[in-house]
Parts: structure tokens; sequence; C-alpha cells
């Protein structure tokens, strides 16, 4: 019997096709067999799984996740079921190299998949004629893909320019002799385990091998456990770890070492009063034992932070510690042997590689990059930390290597980086950093799915300090709560709502967290039982008195569907409301509570008459303005009423902006106001009302110390109001004419607003908008108003594309040249892949009113683009236009909706299920 050969490392291929089918799983085995013969490669396939604890879901995407190539036979008789959908998804969002066999035997039509994928960007695919050939064909298709890439890497087609040896980087050569006094450079060569274990953290296909290592190596990445929170600090075994270091070390400096590492014990069993006690009991030994400077500097260090932390979790607030006293003392700035230069070079190599990246060539093609390298050298500052027992290095090791994974986010688009980041990041707990995190590499949220959210949750639980994992458990449950599957965000609520109901209830309850819970709790509002919260969490927020988190619950409240409510709860909170209205400091001092009253009162009219009435008798002021307008009962004398008040503020504001060189700003835009009010009510527009109205405007623009944003209103509202009317009503012909001729003068008077953004560029493209309302620019000027936008900043892009918006959403395409409108329709198209959030969209939004059956074909291809990836803000707009889409193309809809079917986000999959 001949012998087949085995290779250590096997291509792992994933068949994802029909399953439970005779015919379909007969192709499946068949083409295993032939695969797994070839003794390189092995093959996934869900019916040889063994019994397991996981889902069948869980099973086939975690097999899909673990595989280096998908294989996908799909028979377009029998099109695409949901599972298959699934592993489409999925390989696409990782992404996965993917081969594609469709079988047009019973059927010529491709399916959505085959539709999508065509194209020279697309994926490589067969068409087969007969069902059996799936096995040939398949076979045939991976054995020479793996061929052409074998011949494209002989021919120099594909490069690895980070190509260097591991051992001739990142180990140390030598060593300080201030660094520690008998420290044998050996060391730093036999850290091989270390080194594995925090490359594998940054990348799990990482390549490192075990070949030399040490006693400390293996107590060290033991203790990598323990900070990468697999581990518990009761299971590390620290006498093991004194008894090596103890070989290695002077008798005085082991001394200091040893209480350095039970204040690192307990810092992880959170008794930070313990662990001070420790750092103390170091920092006396080393200056009665005289060591170097930098250690005794290094163990401040390591106290002033411990200060820090069991300060803010007693509500204190630390300005100055006696170990940062100390610390300002010194005549010489800390410098760390060793670590230091090698935290440098660290940072230098993420420089280099940048550079490298940005110059290398478009036609080449990179396989492999320096994470070895940088772990290399992480490992090198760990091995230092470890050996001196510092606490604040050993805890860097994750900013390290957060710095490493944003770094790679540039670099690549692999998804592991970007869960890399957003762990590392959450973990510490820095809101604004995590958000900056998400705007910037915004495909963060579009690739997600169930399983990493859950790694990432179960990530941050591990953090050791209980207020600083607590704020990390609410933040991750902020953003990835729609993430988790069903019966891990029950589990995952119990813990938050554990927290929550403990905080509520607590004397000594700590401040820091009630930002963190409410912002949590608003974010998960659509998955949340929102009666029970109301009543469990937000009433006794009141009832307790918590008077410091009173806008926090309010600005929840403003944005709930009361509907979901029981009446007992809702006349508990009018109550509530209403007493926070009688009582002076909290009316003048809450700034959501008009918000949460409107909310209220306009969602439960037939509960709020006594409301009315409390907020008539001591907020009138309130009353007469917003209250007044968002719950009016919209009679065409009471929108009448409304439109002629902010004429009238409109003229005043004309009147005293800039006189005697004072300038205001406002938060409120009576231009816009105008309009939507027309719009809400269905205001009758006549003559006398539009002509105050164009007054008021036209004044606007020829104020010479008005400011550029009031001047792009009063456009924005001149272009509104030609466009819901007609020249019987007002003479738009001849005041565009003027407006025309008087084009510079209203520019070099506008003024630009401190703090206000709007610029001469937006004003521009403004006029020219209205121009092109008004067919009174041509095509040259629109091309060359559109390339200019380009180059310019992104407020400038998102404030173009909502006058877009403002133009087109009434429908009134017909006003514009079609050439104006194919131009306007490519810059749209292509902001739709801007690398900013809320460029793409607004421009989504845009091609939603732009879409019609001359360019259906187009713009749904992009829609279809972006259900995969993009944000549920953005996805979610699609599908408010659910109707339109459908009744323009039906098919192109129906793919929308298999697709939103299987998305990872739960708001999503739900709106989907209910088309």
């Amino acid at each position: 019997m001949e012998k087949r050969i085995e290779f250590d490392e096997k291509i792992r291929v994933f068949i994802s096709s029909r399953c439970g089918e005779e015919r379909y799983d007969n192709v499946r085995t068949k083409l295993k067999s032939l695969i797994e013969n070839t003794g390189f490669a092995k093959v996934y396939l869900f019916e040889s799984r063994r019994a397991s604890t996981l889902s069948a879901q869980q099973d086939y995407l975690y097999g899909l996740d673990d595989s280096d190539v998908c294989l996908f036979l799909i028979d377009n008789a029998d099109g695409v079921p949901e599972g298959v959908m699934k592993e489409y998804q999925r390989a696409k969002a990782h992404p996965k190299k993917s081969l594609f066999i469709f079988c047009n035997e019973n059927k010529e039509e491709p399916t959505h998949i085959q539709k999508e994928i065509t194209g020279a960007g697309g994926a490589k695919y067969y068409i087969t004629k007969n069902f059996d050939e799936f096995i040939d064909i398949g076979y045939q298709s991976l054995i020479n893909d793996i061929g052409e890439i074998y011949i494209s890497y002989c021919k120099g087609r594909l490069i690895d320019p980070e190509f260097i040896g591991i051992a001739a980087t990142g180990s140390i050569e030598e060593i300080d002799t201030v660094a520690s006094e008998s420290l044998d450079k050996q060391i730093f060569k036999n850290i091989d385990n270390t080194k594995k274990l925090i490359s594998n953290e940054i990348f799990t296909r990482s390549d490192g091998k075990v070949e030399n290592t040490c006693d400390l190596d293996m107590y060290s990445s033991e203790f990598l456990k323990v900070l990468f929170n697999r581990k518990n600090i009761k299971e590390y075994n620290t006498n093991l770890l004194f008894s090596t270091l103890k070989e290695m070390q002077s008798e005085n400096l082991h001394k200091v070492v040893i209480e350095r590492w039970n204040a690192i014990q307990f810092y992880y069993m959170d008794d930070l009063k313990k662990a001070i006690e420790c750092e103390k009991h170091a920092l006396n030994a080393a200056r009665e034992l005289q060591l170097p400077n930098w250690i005794v500097q290094d163990i401040l260090i390591d106290l002033r932070n411990l200060y820090s932390f069991e300060a803010q979790s007693k509500n204190q607030y630390l300005i100055n510690s006696e170990a940062q006293k100390e610390l300002d003392s010194e005549k010489s700035a800390l410098f760390y042997p060793l670590i230091d230069r090698y935290e440098r070079s660290l940072y230098e190599e993420i420089i280099n590689q940048s550079e490298k990246s940005s110059m290398r060539s478009p036609y080449s093609v990179t396989f492999g990059n320096s994470i070895n390298k940088y772990g290399d050298y992480i490992s090198n500052i760990y091995i230092m930390s470890v050996f001196n027992g510092s606490l604040t290095q050993l805890v860097r090791t994750t900013d390290r290597i957060k710095d490493i994974a944003f770094h790679l986010c540039h670099q690549y688009s692999d998804w592991e980086f970007r869960v890399l980041l957003l762990r590392m990041a959450l973990i510490k707990g820095n809101k604004k950093e995590i958000k900056g995190i998400t705007d910037l590499f915004n495909d963060v949220y579009g690739k997600m799915n169930g399983k990493d959210a859950k790694e990432i949750y179960e990530f941050v639980k591990g953090n050791p300090i209980k207020y600083q994992r607590n704020i990390a458990q609410l933040l991750a449950f902020q953003h990835l709560g729609y993430y988790f599957d069903d019966d891990f965000y029950i589990e995952v609520w119990k813990e938050i709502s554990s927290i929550v109901n403990h905080w509520i209830d607590s004397e000594d309850k700590l401040v820091a967290l009630g930002d963190y819970i409410f912002d949590a709790i608003a974010e998960n509002m659509l998955r949340l039982d929102v009666n029970n919260v109301v009543k469990s969490i937000l009433i006794k927020v009141f009832d307790n008195e918590i008077k410091r988190f009173y806008d926090k619950v309010l600005e929840v409240l403003s944005k709930l569907d009361f509907i979901t409510i029981s009446d007992e709860n809702v006349r508990r909170l009018i109550s509530i409301l209403t007493e926070l209205i009688k009582d002076d400091s909290a009316r003048e001092n809450l700034h959501k509570l008009g918000n949460a009253v409107i909310s209220l009162r306009k969602q439960t009219p037939d509960l709020c008459s006594a409301l009315d009435d409390v907020v008539i008798e001591l907020m009138p002021e309130f009353f007469q303005n917003r209250y007044s307008l968002e719950t009016r009962k919209g009679t065409q004398a009471e929108s009448k009423a409304h439109v002629s008040k902010f004429i009238d503020e409109i003229n005043d504001r004309n009147d005293t902006q800039g006189k005697n060189g004072r300038y205001s700003g406002y938060m409120d835009n009576p231009y816009k106001t105008i309009e939507n009010i027309i719009i809400a009510d269905n205001v009758e527009l006549e003559s006398e009302m539009v002509s105050k109205i164009m007054q008021a405007s036209v004044a606007t623009l020829y104020a010479e110390n008005q400011t550029l944003g009031a001047k792009v209103n009063a456009i924005n509202l001149i272009t509104f109001l030609r466009i819901v009317s007609d020249d019987s009503i007002y003479d738009y012909e001849s005041l565009m004419d003027k407006l025309i001729k008087d084009e510079e003068y209203i520019f070099s008077g506008a003024e630009n607003m401190f703090l206000d953004k709007t610029s001469k560029a937006t004003l521009y493209f403004n006029f020219s908008m209205m121009k092109l309302v008004f067919n009174k620019i041509d095509v040259e000027e629109v091309l060359s108003l559109l390339s200019s936008y380009t180059d310019l900043e992104i407020f400038e892009k998102l404030e173009a594309l909502k006058t877009i918006i403002s133009i087109f959403e009434s429908g009134k395409n017909e006003l514009v040249d079609d050439k104006v409108l194919l131009l306007i329709l490519q810059f749209t198209l292509g902001s739709t892949n801007d690398s900013n959030h809320d460029v793409r969209y607004y421009a989504t939004k845009a091609l939603l009113h732009f879409l019609s059956s001359d360019n259906k074909e187009p713009i749904m291809k992009k829609f279809l683009s972006i259900m995969d990836y993009d944000s549920v803000y953005i996805k979610s707009q699609i599908m408010n236009y659910s109707e339109k889409l459908k009744n323009l193309d039906e098919e192109s809809f129906a793919f929308i909706k298999e697709k939103a079917i299987v998305d990872n986000h739960f708001v999503i999959r739900e709106r989907a299920l209910r088309l």
C-alpha cells in the first residue's frame, strides 16, 4: 500500500453548500476525500463533526473562521439558503480567500451571489452544467489555485519586504551595568515562550517558535496569562519565580523585588491598600540598601499610580500624592536602563514600517510583516519588568500592544487587528479613545460578530481592579450589546443589571460609574425590556434622589418609545417630571428636562393635561417657544403664527448681529424651523407669507455683518420655498437674477463666527445649488464645483451632502438638468466610499432620495455593498426606504433583505424579519 505523505502545516478548507440533502452530502463527502488525500489539506464538513456544546450555527461559523480558503458550491435552481448566506457574509467580512462554483443545469438565471462577485474585482468562479461536476471541478479549482499562487511567488510577484531573521532582531545583545547587578545577557536570548505568547496575542497566526527557553522565560510567560486575563493570580506560583530570580539577583535587589512582586499580587487581587503597603516597604528597602536611583523612581511611579487608583475607587480626586511630590523633587529625569532603549526601538520600528508602507509600489503584494519583531521588543521590555517587579511597566504591556494594533490597522485590513485594538482600548475604559477608534476604523462594527463581541467582553472582565472592570464591562456592553447572541446577551445583562442595581442602592457609590451606566443603557434600549428598565432603574434614580445623574436619566427618557411602557409607569414619570418642574433648582439646572417633558407629552397626550398646566405656570417662556411648537395640534392658524414668530426672529437677528462689534451665537435655526413647520403641518403657502419669509431671508444675504452660517441657512430656505411653490406665489425669477448679479457683494459681506466651522466654500456651494434649482447654472460650473470637494475638509463634504439632500428629498428632480444630475450622482456615489462614517451616512441618504427607475442599477449595487460591512446607522437608512426599493427593484431588494436577515447586528436582523 502506497504511503501518503503528511504535512505539518495543512491548508484548512471549508466547503459551503446546502446541507441535509443526499446529493449535496454525497458531493461534499467525495470532495472532502479527494482534497484530504493530497496530504496537505484538511476539510471542514459540518455533518462529519462530533457532538458539541456549541450550537450548530456557532460550530460551522467558527469552522469557517479557522479555515484558510472557502469553497462555495451553489446550484442556481436551489438558490442560496440562509446558512450559506451567513457563511458567504462571514467569509467576506474576515476576509477569506474564496472559490465559487455555480451549477446552471436546471436554471440559467444566476444567483444574487454570482451577480455580486462578477467583475474584475470579484472572486474566482466557475459555472458547471452538471451537478456531479461539483466534485471534480471543486478539487481541480483548489489545486490549480494553489499552483498559480506558488508560480507567482517563484516569479517574484509576491514579496515579503519585512523578511528578516527573527533571531537577528530585537534580542538584547548587551546589558547596562546599572540595569541589574548580575543579569546574564544570555537570558534575553532564551525567552522564546514569552515572545511566542506576545506575538500570538498580536496575531494568532504568528509563526513564533520555541527553541530557546529558561526558567525565567517559563514563569514570565505564565504570568502573561494573568496579564491577558486568561488566568487568575491565585493560580500563579510566585514562589517559583522568586527562586529563579534569587539565583540571578544580588541579595539587596532581591529583597526589594520580592516586596514589589507582593504588591503586584495584591494589585491583581484588587487589594490596593496592601499593594501600597508592599510598595512602601520596597521603597524604604531600596533607599536603605542604596539601590540605583532609577529603581527608587520606578517604585515611586508604581506608588503614585496605586494612590490614584485607590482615590478613584473612593470618589476622591488626587491632585498630588506623596509619591508624586517625591518624583517632582527629583533632580534628574527617570531613565529606565534597557526598557527605554527597547521602547524607543519599538516605536522607531513602527515609524519605519509606516514609511515603507507609504512608499511601497502599488504593484507589490506583501505577505508577512514585522509582528514577530514587535513581539521581540515588547518581550524584552516585559522580561525587564518582571525581573525588576515593575507593576506599571507590566501593565503598560497592553498599551504597547494597543499602539501596535493601531499601527497595523492603518497598514492592513485584517479584521483580527481591529478586534485586538478594540479589546485593548476597552479594557482601559477611555470612552473618548474608543469613540475615536470606531470613528477612524469604522468597519469595526460593520464586521463585528457574536464570537468577536463575546471574546472582547470576556477579556475586559479580567481587569483586576473592580471599578475599572465595571467600567470596561459597561463600555463593552454599550458598544457590543447588539452583537451578542441571545443567550449570551441574557447572561451579560444579568451582570450589568447587578452592577447597576448595586450602584443605585449603594450609599458610597462610585460617581464616575454613573456616566457609563446610563450611556450603556441608552445604547441597548432596543434590546432590553424597556418597561422593566424604567421601573427598576430609571425611576429608582429619582426615588433614591441621585440628583447628579438626573440629566443622564432624563436624556434616556427623552429617547424612549413610551408605547412600550405601562400606564402605571408613565403616570409615575409624569409625577416625577411635574415635581422637578416645581422644584426651582431642578427647573433651572436640568438641561434635559425640557426634552423629556416634550417627548412624554407628544407620545402620551391623554395622560398629560396636568403636565400642560404646570409647564404653562412655571415655564412660560419654554411653553411659548419649544413646548407649544412641538406639541401643537398643527392647525393652519397655529402653524402660520409660529412661522410669523420665526420671521420676526430672523429680522431681529439681522438688525442686531455685529452691531457695535458684538456677535452672538445661537443654538437654534429659525430658517430650518420655518421649513420644518411648513413640511410637518402642510402649511398652505400664500403670497403674503412667502413674501415675508423671502424678504427676511434676502435681508440676511445682504446684511454686511451677518455670519456665514446664517447666510447659508437663508439660501437653503429660499431654495426650499422655490422647490415647494411656483412663480404664481412669488417672482423667483427676478429675485434670482438680482442675487446672481450681487453674488460678489453677498460673499464679501459674510462674517466667520467664532466656533462656527461654516466657510466661504460652504456658502459658495449652497449658492450654486440654489442656482441649480433655479436652472441658472451650467454643467461646467457644477463640474468645477464638485471636483474641488475632493481636497476639502470633512465638514465641507458633510455640508455639501446635506445641501444635496435638502434639494432632492422633495422629489423635484425634474428641476435639475439631466447632465447636472449625473454629475451630482457621481459625486454622491464617490462619497459613499469615504473613510469618514458621517460622510458615508449622508451620501447614502442622498442616494436614497436620488434613486429612481433611471438610475437604480448603480445605486442598488452600492446599497448591496453597504449592507455587507457598513454601520447599523447606514444600513438602517436603507431599510427605512424598503417600500421604495422594493417597488423599483424587487430582486435587488430581496437580496438586501437576505443580507439583513443574517446580519450580525440585532436591530438589523429584527427589522429585516418585519419587512
